[in-house]
């Protein structure tokens, strides 16, 4: 059976059976706590932790995963990847443990035909339902049923508390001889290969270690389609299967020797597959500790194991056309976005060689003799020369050498020490009033630029609460409701005054910053004095403030250009809005050249002379996303009941808390 036939009897089964066929989501997961789907049960997580209610009990799924958590031994086995399929079938307070093991049954042994007597099932040690539902129900031998700790049959919770519960693994029995007495599934002798695992999702941990019954029990499955492709064709590697053979065959005509077996082989097949599925749902290299930061480490790793087939990395660009052909039907986006994951797969390529170059003239520097690379010196090569951590390790294997990464490590923290800027505010001193109000200051800065409000509390330097407060004196003024912007989404803080409207006084507004007590209004008190509850008049610089306003709105424009000039692949990364300037920090894999520049320019400048009048609104943050809001840093609104959407009609649209000009001219 081929590997697309596998696919879509598995879903046209659990169809028959009831089950709503959902498309794989992204790789890239709507969840702030995870950099990418690694399992089928990803976009249904919320219904899993009881936040949001299932649609339909009963779905069915073919995911797009990824996983790092095997990388070094990825390629070098026969099933570990990084990139892969997840076959997969939910109950969502439907059917149970007894349905779930039927239907994988009723899958395997009649739409695939698998033999009985092969099957094997692990089961969790404690968990004597499903091992009478196999057994008595089934039909497995009791010696073919192999119970398991929760080490391996046990699911969750993520952290210390949430959903969790036993589960249970099918493998299958190559038909080796046995390794020995006690050879079972938990051997690591080959014989047997998991092809499914059921869980059941029947508990909710507490934080104490308890169990308690999930009100609504649930079932999540997984089914890897590049093993069980493996069983269905009679190879023991998943890089024996039609999902690998053509690029495979694409990699050796690559090669200028003729290459049969090579480890490098599969590891560049692998991440390869990797490579076009992350950079066509929007990931993008880079260096920071990030999803690109990720990518970027796949990719050296490929190009290092291309290097040892002799194949230079910008000819791996050849290797996206298997890839398309072999998953394009399924999943289009990676047809659409062909033509950018070549040119990433091309700048990456310069990446690798510029960097390996330059690690090569610094490690010819070393002494003569040297199998340990001093911490000093590998600091220094990543500090001064920009050379990643992980980089320097690999090419130090490369050439026999071991890295001090004590020293390493004790060097990269006295450059912490050296930059590490402490600054905390300590509430001690108010009254639970005070601290109670303080926890939400309002911000009227949207359409006000001057208003009164009451001095509620004034911090000295050390973040005490004082009465008063003379001329001379810098402290930080908390206020009810405030007309200053604090510094956050990359735009810089308000400045202006604050003026006493009970007795003489007068103060400079340096900076404003958001806190747990409220906004924080860091002031230099030029004259007079101020007392906690005075009535104050408090007012923004408003011609720098209109400088900032206009440079925010510029930075959407610009963010909005570079998409429509460079592609939908570019997102902000970054910024910073002041009166004098901006800048805008984005993702792309090469520098602009002259030519895109000018078209950017040009594009840009155009919105502004058709002065084109703004459009704000709040909205539900699903609406806003409906509506086409853009939300890259959306884990900052997870939560809010409402969010600020600030649109250029026909142009721009973005989730924005700053503030901007009313027209684009």
């Amino acid at each position: 059976m081929k590997s697309y036939e596998l696919r879509r009897a598995f879903l046209d089964f659990f169809r028959a059976e009831g089950h709503v066929e959902l498309p794989s989501s992204s790789l890239v997961p709507n969840d702030p706590t995870l950099l990418f789907t690694s399992a089928g049960m990803v976009q249904f997580k919320d219904i899993f932790w009881g936040k949001l209610p299932p649609r339909y009990p009963r779905v069915t799924t073919c995911q797009k995963c990824f996983r790092t958590t095997d990388l070094e031994r990825v390629g070098l086995t026969p099933y570990h990847h990084t990139f892969f399929e997840m076959l997969g079938n939910f109950s969502f307070g439907d059917y149970f443990k007894e349905g779930a093991i039927k239907l994988a049954w009723k899958f395997l042994t009649g739409e695939l035909s698998l033999p009985k007597e092969r099957l094997w099932v692990s089961v969790y040690e404690e968990d004597e339902e499903a091992y009478a539902i196999w057994r008595d129900l089934i039909g497995i031998p009791p010696e073919r049923i192999v119970r398991l700790g929760k080490d391996q049959n046990w699911w969750g919770p993520v952290g210390n508390s949430g959903p969790c519960g036993p589960d249970t693994e099918i493998y299958w029995d190559w038909g080796d001889p046995p390794c020995g007495p006690d050879c079972k599934p938990s051997c690591d002798c080959g014989r047997f290969s998991e092809i499914w695992n059921l869980v059941f999702m029947q508990y909710d941990a507490q934080p104490d270690g308890t169990l308690r019954e999930l009100a609504r029990k649930n079932i999540d499955t997984g089914m890897g389609l590049e093993r069980m492709t493996a069983v269905l064709q009679g190879v023991r590697s998943n890089f024996e299967t039609d999902l690998f053979l053509p690029i495979l065959d694409a990699l050796r005509s690559l090669s200028p020797s003729p290459i049969t077996h090579h480890p490098s082989l599969n590891v560049v097949a692998d991440h390869i597959r990797a490579v076009v599925f992350l950079v066509a749902d929007g990931v993008l290299p880079d260096s920071e500790e990030s999803r690109g930061s990720v990518l970027r480490k796949v990719f050296m790793r490929m190009f290092r194991h291309a290097d040892r087939l002799g194949i230079s990395g910008e000819k791996l660009v050849q290797l996206v056309d298997p890839v398309v052909e072999t998953l394009g039907s399924v999943y289009p986006e990676i047809v659409e976005r062909r033509a950018l994951v070549e040119r990433v797969i091309e700048s990456e390529a310069e990446v690798f060689r510029r960097r390996k170059e330059a690690l090569d003239r610094l490690m010819a520097r070393l002494p003569e003799g040297t199998t340990i690379i001093p911490g000093e010196v590998a600091f220094t090569w990543y500090d001064t020369h920009g050379i990643p951590r992980d980089f320097i390790e690999a090419e130090a294997q490369e050439h026999g050498l071991s890295v001090d990464w004590e020293g390493f490590e004790r060097e990269m923290e006295k450059q912490r020490a050296r930059s590490r800027i402490v600054v905390s505010y300590d509430a001690g001193g108010l009254t639970s009033e005070q601290a109670a109000v303080m926890r939400d200051t309002r911000f009227l800065g949207y359409t006000e630029l001057s208003l009164e409000a009451p001095l509620e509390v004034i911090l000295g330097s050390e973040g005490k609460a004082q009465d008063r407060v003379k001329a001379g004196e810098e402290v930080h003024f908390i206020f009810p409701k405030t007309p200053f912007y604090a510094e956050a989404g990359g735009q810089i803080a308000d400045t202006g005054f604050v003026e006493n409207l009970d007795r003489e006084g007068k103060a400079e507004v340096l900076d404003v910053q958001k806190s747990p007590q409220g906004t924080l209004h860091k002031v230099q008190v030029v004259s007079g004095e101020f007392q906690a509850g005075d009535r104050c008049l408090l007012q923004v610089d408003e011609e720098r403030r209109r400088k900032i306003q206009r440079a925010h709105t510029a930075t959407h424009l610009l963010h909005a250009t570079l998409r429509k000039v460079l592609g939908e692949h570019v997102i902000q990364a970054g910024s910073w809005v002041g009166p004098e300037e901006l800048r805008f920090d984005f993702t792309h894999f090469s520098a602009l050249t002259p030519a895109e520049i000018a078209e950017v320019e040009k594009l840009a400048f155009s919105v502004v002379l058709r002065d084109i009048p703004l459009h704000v609104e709040e909205l539900p943050l699903e609406e806003a996303k409906k509506k086409g809001a853009i939300a890259h840093f959306e884990e900052e609104y997870r939560g809010k009941e409402k969010v600020r959407v600030v649109e250029v009609p026909g142009f721009s649209m973005e989730l924005c808390g700053g503030t901007h000009v009313s027209r684009t001219g």
